[in-house]
């Protein structure tokens, strides 16, 4: 639908059973009176003492209820209401917030300034990249489909602040923080990883505490279904996850015993050079491991042509012997907190592999 100026003339198409199964899909509480606004409704004709969400900031974004703390403090601070976000500006708040806790930081309004800035985008409103710093979007889905028409109405409760509805003229020229502002620690992990924007799995949200969807609260998340080990079904060709999730951070060339996959050379920062076809690859911002670069490494493992990832066996053998020694030496060394951000780090990169 573009950037149309069309918000006073766009209806809601929801129907009252549509909000209920929407609430009960997404753990919207009944107790915040999800209302379909009705077919002569516009967004900006939400009743006093409610305020309105779209379907697609959940589904797209992963705006999840109830809503955390940084999120809010985003819309407080820029005085804007959910009703006037675009999907993809509120995907971005919670894109940020879950690539800050994946590297073990919290994510705070100084730094998300350094990265983003409001914007317009036609009768809404947007965050977008800035322009004194690098990109933490690697890629976007560029069309939502039909989104505006597909809004409701909450109470105001849900939000522990009362929420302004910005001003379409309102001044948009805030400055970004310098550098000199920032933790430097935080700045340059962050500049390392930049990622697709798109909806990312449940289990990353529960991981990272931006969702609390989880049918069984004693149990933690976990990537392991049905006995097998679905973190891994992925083709060889989007291996760049586990090069992240084993510490793989200097080129390496693995001889592969798997069909149409005989030789795969990695180049972190450069692609994957797989059948003559260059795939995405993971930037990384550590030091290198020591080695010699031209070594081949030959994995030790049982796999046979006509294997696949969907056999537990198969996932336990090609991570066993996936990492070559120098790897698993570096591995070693490292404390338990490196190694659980590292992992949920690899977590968010696969997300963005896997289609919607």
């Amino acid at each position: 639908m573009g950037a149309r100026k069309d918000m006073g003339k766009t209806f809601s198409k929801l129907t009252q059973e549509e909000v209920d199964s929407f609430y009960e899909q997404w753990g919207i509480d009944p107790s915040v009176n999800p209302v379909a606004p009705g077919c002569d409704k516009t967004v900006d004709q939400c009743p006093t003492g409610s305020i309105t969400l779209y379907c697609r900031h959940f589904e797209f974004s992963n705006l999840r209820y109830p809503f955390f703390v940084f999120v809010l403090n985003v819309l407080e601070y820029y005085r804007v209401s959910f009703g006037q976000l675009h999907p993809q500006g509120v995907s971005r708040v919670l894109h940020f917030e879950v690539l800050c806790r994946a590297l073990g930081y919290d994510p705070n309004l100084l730094m998300f300034r350094r990265f983003f800035h409001l914007a317009k985008n036609g009768d809404w409103f947007t965050f977008e990249k800035s322009q004194i710093d690098v990109s933490l979007i690697s890629s976007l889905v560029t069309t939502l489909g039909s989104w505006k028409d597909r809004l409701f109405w909450v109470s105001e409760s849900v939000v522990p602040f009362k929420m302004v509805w910005r001003h379409p003229d309102a001044v948009l020229n805030e400055l970004e923080p310098s550098e000199s502002e920032l933790n430097e620690g935080m700045l340059k992990a962050l500049r390392a990883y930049p990622s697709q924007l798109r909806p990312f799995l449940e289990h990353l949200l529960v991981f990272t505490g931006v969702s609390i969807l989880w049918a069984k609260p004693n149990r933690d998340p976990s990537f392991i279904r049905g006995g097998q080990l679905c973190l891994l079904w992925i083709s060889l060709s989007q291996m760049t996850f586990l090069m992240l999730f084993l510490g793989i951070r200097k080129p390496l060339r693995v001889k592969m015993p798997l069909p149409g996959l005989l030789r795969v050379d990695w180049f972190l920062g450069e692609g994957i050079e797989v059948e003559g076809k260059k795939e995405f690859a993971v930037r990384s911002g550590e030091e290198p491991v020591e080695g010699n670069t031209e070594d081949v490494y030959v994995p030790n493992w049982q796999v046979k042509v006509g294997d696949n990832f969907k056999s537990s066996t198969v996932c336990e053998d090609v991570l066993n012997h996936f990492s070559p020694p120098t790897v698993r030496s570096s591995n070693s060394a490292k404390q338990d907190d490196v190694l659980i951000s590292r992992m949920l780090l690899g977590v968010c990169n696969l997300a963005a592999m896997l289609p919607e």
